[in-house]
């Protein structure tokens, strides 16, 4: 994916480490946006969980409430959407597309990750 043509927007900066969510991103005008996590080196026994999270309309950043996991389809599928949380274990780049997006949006989008041992990161949104 080149940058420029699908519009990429950092989530998490090259080098993340640790549990957080992570710069959110408005979606006011993407109507098909795109999501790349990205294992950038491992430690020993290396594991992390990743859920793809919007903000509600009128929510606070702040608030953990106001935040809600994103259902998300993957490239080779049609039809099974899942809300379920990604788990990463080696190096490498996990992309999933969020379902349903021209028929509800949110005020941002954002990675949380949780449960990062030794695991580097980042994450770009991708929308066109």
């Amino acid at each position: 994916m080149s940058d420029s043509v699908h519009n990429a927007t950092p989530l998490a900066p090259k080098g993340s480490v640790g549990n957080a969510r992570h710069a959110a991103h408005g979606l006011q005008t993407e109507q098909r946006v795109g999501i790349a996590f990205v294992v950038e080196a491992v430690g020993a026994t290396p594991t992390a969980t990743v859920t793809i999270q919007g903000l509600k309309l009128g929510g606070d950043p702040a608030v953990a409430g106001d935040w809600v996991d994103i259902a998300y389809v993957d490239a080779d599928s049609t039809l099974a959407a899942s809300k379920a949380a990604i788990v990463v274990t080696a190096v490498g780049r996990t992309v999933k597309y969020l379902d349903g997006t021209a028929l509800r949006f949110f005020e941002s989008i954002a990675v949380n990750v949780t449960a990062n041992t030794n695991v580097t990161f980042s994450a770009n949104a991708y929308g066109e």
